[in-house]
């Protein structure tokens, strides 16, 4: 299953867990946020299972001061994607790398 088509889920969060374990031999600490994938009965049971490799940190449910790249991201969507239907994905690419370059100024 290739993990650059359709939506992320549980399923697809574990192959690219499992690919992670298998490039390393070294423990892997995770800081995840509430989404649904992290958090379903699938991921709990998949974390007990590998819990000799993987520790899991789950962040606060709505926790901006943990992740500060969230306010970027609510600002340029706001100023290059919101209400707006882009035909083309290029057409979205190139107004949100107008959105980035206005706050990189």
């Amino acid at each position: 299953m290739g993990l650059d088509q359709g939506r992320f889920n549980s399923e697809r969060y574990q192959v690219f867990l499992k690919q992670v374990l298998n490039d390393t031999t070294q423990h892997v600490i995770l800081i995840q946020d509430g989404t649904r994938y992290h958090t379903s009965e699938a991921m709990r049971t998949f974390f007990q299972m590998h819990q000799e490799r993987i520790i899991v940190f789950q962040l606060p449910s709505y926790s901006p001061d943990y992740n500060p790249i969230e306010f970027l991201w609510k600002n340029v969507k706001q100023r290059s994607t919101h209400n707006q239907y882009f035909v083309e994905f290029s057409s979205l690419v190139d107004s949100v790398n107008q959105g980035l370059a206005y706050f990189a100024e």
